[in-house]
């Protein structure tokens, strides 16, 4: 049997994943650390706001109490302009501020980066979700001489690492392989939410020998976080392997593995970053990041006899 699995590792990935929250998250930190402390000891941008919007208020609104007088217009049009003002700082403002700074990243990494390097960085830096406490377990259990069945069960917290609310949702996407009687299945697909809702992965589609099932998406708010539960089961062939992507960063994910002792198995993280490995179980921690667009890797086969 032969596979060819693509890996994607190289040091300027694994260093550019400190950047992920940069741009949003660290964005909205900085932005209100600015609001309560002020910068450099001056007057609060907020408080700036409000003081320039009751202004703009006032002059609006001031001219009709009072006799008319000379370039009574043209305050009400300086009023106007400083609740523009207010308004805008509020809102445009802080987009472009991100948007501005996004771009300069960008930009700089073009300037001192190849060219091959640019679309996998900006890549990295554009996930909107971190997952977190990921652990798969995965048990393999012996059918016959031929076949065994695979039953893999994957939990994780994914936080959003943005300052925006964006949408998440569980998913699992797998084969089926056509063994007579022994589909493959989707025994649960769900996320949970901080306020205890429990969204049901229930639209499940078949084509071309592949299943779909995933839950309806929701809006998770800035450093919000969900829970995603995810149980399948599939048979393959005795000497055989298992590949699995994910579609979000992953710190730290752990597989825990448990086969027939007749059976050799060894996993992979699709990583040069050192695994941990457990004393008393078959645990094993990757010590660094996971990136989509690598794989994950199960690989069995039968035990020789006298080993």
């Amino acid at each position: 049997m032969r596979s060819v699995t693509r890996f994607v590792d190289a040091p300027f990935l694994r260093g550019a994943v400190k950047f992920a929250p940069v741009f949003d998250s660290l964005y909205a930190r900085s932005s209100y650390r600015g609001a309560s402390m002020g910068q450099h000891g001056k007057l609060p941008i907020w408080m700036l706001l409000i003081l320039i919007g009751l202004a703009g208020i006032i002059a609006i609104v001031l001219p009709d109490f009072l006799p008319p007088f000379p370039f009574m217009e043209t305050v009400r049009a300086i009023g106007a302009a400083l609740f523009t003002a207010f308004v805008l700082g509020f809102t445009i403002d802080a987009w472009m501020k991100r948007e501005i700074r996004r771009d300069v990243f960008f930009a700089t990494l073009g300037y001192i980066l190849p060219d091959e390097f640019r679309e996998q960085i900006r890549r990295v830096v554009e996930h909107k979700f971190i997952a977190d406490d990921h652990f798969m377990h995965v048990e393999i259990q012996t059918i016959d001489a031929e076949r065994v069945r695979v039953t893999t069960s994957i939990e994780s917290v994914v936080t959003n690492i943005t300052a925006n609310p964006e949408s998440q949702r569980a998913v699992v996407h797998m084969d089926e392989w056509g063994f007579p009687g022994e589909p493959s299945t989707v025994e649960e697909c769900t996320m949970s939410l901080p306020d205890g809702t429990v969204i049901e992965g229930t639209d499940r589609k078949e084509a071309n020998c592949r299943l779909l099932v995933s839950s309806e998406t929701r809006s998770i708010e800035p450093r919000g976080t969900a829970k995603l539960l995810r149980k399948f089961s599939e048979v393959r062939r005795i000497n055989d392997m298992a590949i699995f992507e994910f579609l979000t960063p992953i710190r730290n994910p752990r597989i825990q593995l448990k086969v027939p002792d007749d059976i050799v198995c060894d996993c992979g993280f699709g990583s040069k970053d050192p695994v941990e490995s457990s004393h008393f179980v078959r645990m094993h921690t990757l010590k660094g990041m996971y990136f989509p667009g690598a794989f994950m890797r199960l690989r069995w086969y039968p035990k020789a006899p006298n080993s």
